[in-house]
């Protein structure tokens, strides 16, 4: 789908798309920014080692990088990134069309990680969230190819983009103090290495509103493709708390930034394990995933986050309960290390299989 820009860009939700290498290839990309600070990079040599500053300062004056001082070095599909691919918001048709952003990968395999070696929101789009929708592209697709990082590089000038990157959970992992020329340090212009470690889903407690959300969400796209799921009566604060689960019992798993799940995680369960002292296990509940994130081994991840929260607690096992009909999700389950220990009947002539795990 391509778009006609106008005046009205700022109120229109853009869509992305995959932009095919036959299409593609070779499209200049024109990165222009303007910038008032720098982090300079000073290293020192010392008698028992190297000294390394990074520090944000002023430029006395602003300084501005467009791409004809570089010739267009950016580029979509270039030689060098074999396997890349690329995804962006396309504007106009036939001749006329044009690039508004874009986003480009590649991964690196030997280290397994994924670059992205192309980032970019025209001017008039920027601040509205287009960045974090492209970024979210290499998100996904690292998590689906189990990845172990995102790298990416910018420029120390470039004060706005790490200011952005940081936002999306990246963080410095090096630098290169020649990579543009030789003086690189004296321009104020050398390459910043950044990185996004994704492998792990990180636990947020005490996020009712937003774990309810995540809630909702999945509970109304079960209910579209006819699966047995909670009505939203359910999925309230007054419905879902009781003796034990308060706020802070609630959830959410996010993994590089991106929330991309939600559940109820107890230190004690009344119902199915009444005579478990509290804090011998972590009772999982309401867990859900989040549409775009499903099938990556979200269960896997989240129960080792689990695994660790309770080792830093002291707690000895993690336990959930399901429906002993519900096999689908029984061997998620399984297949994630939980066993079942014991079949309870209920007086809806349902059984609940209780799962546990060691820790």
């Amino acid at each position: 789908m391509t778009q006609k820009k106008g005046d009205n860009q700022k109120e229109h939700c853009w869509e992305i798309i995959l932009l095919p290498k036959e299409e593609w290839e070779g499209e200049k990309i024109p990165m222009r920014y303007i910038t008032e600070e720098y982090y300079d990079v000073e290293i020192g040599k010392r008698e028992e080692g190297y000294r390394v500053e990074i520090r944000r300062q002023k430029f006395d004056t602003p300084v501005s990088h467009y791409p004809e001082e570089y010739d267009f070095p950016d580029k979509l599909y270039q030689p060098h990134w074999e396997k890349a691919c690329a995804w962006g918001i396309v504007a106009g048709e036939g001749e006329g069309r044009h690039l508004l952003a874009c986003i480009e990968t590649c991964p690196e395999e030997w280290s397994n990680r994924l670059m992205v070696t192309e980032l970019w929101v025209e001017e008039s789009l920027r601040r509205q969230g287009i960045g974090h929708r492209l970024m979210a592209i290499a998100k996904d697709q690292a998590v689906r190819e189990r990845r172990r990082a995102i790298i990416l590089e910018t420029q120390s000038c470039n004060v706005g983009a790490i200011a952005f990157y940081e936002q999306e959970g990246f963080e410095l992992i090096g630098f290169d103090s020649c990579c543009y020329s030789n003086r690189d340090r004296e321009q104020k212009e050398v390459r910043i290495n950044m990185g996004c470690f994704c492998e792990k889903v990180k636990i947020q407690f005490h996020e009712m509103q937003a774990a309810i959300s995540v809630m909702r969400e999945v509970a109304a796209w079960g209910r579209e493709a006819g699966y047995r799921v909670w009505p939203d009566a359910w999925l309230t604060p007054e419905e879902l708390q009781n003796q034990d689960v308060r706020p802070e019992n609630f959830c959410i798993g996010t993994l590089a930034g991106e929330v991309v799940c939600a559940f109820c995680l107890q230190w004690t369960d009344s119902v199915y394990w009444p005579d478990a002292p509290a804090y011998e296990a972590a009772y999982l509940h309401k867990f859900c995933v989040r549409r775009r994130f499903a099938g990556m081994g979200m269960t896997r991840l989240v129960v080792e986050a689990i695994r660790e929260e309770c080792r830093s607690r002291g707690i000895r096992y993690i336990r959930l309960d399901t429906a002993l009909d519900e096999e689908r999700v029984g061997k998620i389950y399984l297949d994630a290390g939980f066993h079942i220990v014991k079949v309870i009947a209920c007086p809806n002539g349902r059984s609940m299989a209780l799962y546990e795990k060691e820790v």
